[in-house]
């Protein structure tokens, strides 16, 4: 082998280790802004969850209200005599 092919084979190894080095760089950069996506997608679904939560315990409350009301003009219904028609 020449020193010619000696100094392009070297040069040919420096390149591919700078391009390797910079593509690792990149990779790390994009794995932390991943890992800060995942944390705020968490975060997120947490609230999502608290507020399905609320939301089905709002929903409870206002089906008891709902039973109560009916209940209510059912007695209001009897104590009238009435069968049925509007209050």
């Amino acid at each position: 082998m020449t020193d010619e092919e000696r100094q392009r084979q070297m040069e040919f190894i420096l390149d591919t280790l700078a391009r390797l080095t910079a593509s690792t760089s990149q990779l790390a950069e994009s794995d932390a802004i991943d890992r800060a996506r995942r944390v705020r997608l968490e975060e997120s679904f947490v609230v999502l969850l608290e507020l399905a939560g609320r939301h089905e315990e709002r929903l409870d409350q206002n089906d008891r209200r709902a039973a109560r009301l009916e209940e209510s003009m059912a007695e209001l219904r009897r104590l009238t005599g009435q069968n049925g028609g509007d209050v």
